[in-house]
């Protein structure tokens, strides 16, 4: 197992606290007294700790990647939560500090947002297996997908609006209407017929219509 460093989710407040050895002189003289006791002065030292509340990332990788190490490292996972809630890390452990317990909400997010860079991650794969096999064309639609601002809008309506502003014309515009044809098929969107009492509010036929207009060359 790989231990990484752990990291503040965000950024580390700092509060001042103070120890105060009673016996400092006592141990730094050579000339001991024969004990330490309480004619000796106490020395305040302050010094900066980290906050209560802060959360830290921890994460362990395993040097094989093997379904049992997976196992493993669940294991070690959880060794490290009861040391870290038990015993501590670091100095002064003895007086709480360096005793951590689970952020069970900050966990989630990580996990979330793991997930969605994996997920990311796979998308982008795939992306780049479909331009690679992609016509010119075809390739032109991909990258302007992949940079659209509003990710929210469907990839159809990106490219529709694309070819209202006059993008593609002659032969080109109809190959960008069989992707659109064929896109809004995939996503149960065509509709060449429609049953909704105002046509003119219905979204997908509307749509369908016109890219039906643009494969006739029109």
């Amino acid at each position: 197992m790989v231990f990484l460093d752990a990291i503040p989710l965000s950024s580390v407040p700092l509060k001042a606290d103070i120890m105060t050895p009673h016996y400092g002189e006592y141990y730094q003289n050579k000339e001991k007294p024969k004990a330490p006791g309480d004619w000796i002065s106490p020395v305040p030292i302050p010094f900066l700790a980290v906050k209560e509340d802060t959360t830290f990332h921890f994460a362990i990788v395993t040097r094989q990647q093997i379904s049992e190490a997976n196992e493993e490292s669940k294991k070690v996972c959880r060794w490290l939560k009861d040391a870290l809630e038990w015993i501590g890390a670091g100095a002064k452990t003895a007086v709480g500090y360096g005793r951590m317990s689970c952020d069970e909400a900050a966990q989630k997010r990580c996990e979330d947002e793991w997930r969605e860079q994996k997920q990311k991650a796979k998308d982008a794969k795939k992306r780049d297996a479909e331009v690679a096999k992609a016509s010119p064309i075809e390739r032109e639609i991909l990258e302007i997908l992949a940079k659209k601002p509003d990710k929210g809008m469907p990839d159809h309506t990106v490219i529709i609006n694309q070819v209202k502003s006059g993008r593609w014309e002659g032969k080109e515009k109809v190959e960008v209407a069989r992707w659109l044809k064929r896109k809004m098929e995939e996503e149960k969107r065509w509709k060449p017929n429609t049953k909704a009492k105002k046509p003119d509010k219905d979204r997908d036929y509307q749509n369908t219509l016109l890219i039906m207009k643009w494969l006739q060359g029109e």
